[in-house]
């Protein structure tokens, strides 16, 4: 076959991947030996991909719970010890302090800006 010639049919690869992962219909001329071959591999590939699947998404599940348990363990005697640090209590309210004030004066803003609009 010519380089530049046009095929009317896929390549064997993409024929092959698609019959073997899609679910296309199989074509009217095979006879049962395809039809059953073609069964095993979609078979056989679902068997494989299905329990890696679930032991990816089991894994990653028992992983976030482990993890949330473990921070809950944790989360105690952290708040314990950051309520013993006073420099920590001051910088809390400082920041405490800046946003209600910041909030405050965009309340503000927002009120006067509402006033200027409802005016005009």
């Amino acid at each position: 076959m010519r380089v530049g010639s046009s095929s009317p049919h896929p390549p064997l690869l993409a024929a092959f991947l698609k019959y073997a992962f899609l679910p296309t219909p199989m074509p009217g001329h095979w006879s049962w030996h395809g039809r059953t071959a073609l069964a095993a591999l979609r078979g056989m590939l679902l068997l494989s991909v299905a329990p890696m699947c679930l032991s990816f998404a089991l894994g990653g599940a028992l992983s976030v719970a482990h993890f949330s348990a473990k921070v809950n363990e944790v989360r105690a005697l952290e708040f314990e010890r950051a309520g013993q640090n006073r420099w920590f209590l001051r910088l809390l309210q400082v920041c405490s302090a800046v946003t209600g004030m910041s909030s405050f004066v965009l309340f503000l803003r927002l009120c006067l800006d509402q006033k200027e609009r409802v005016g005009k």
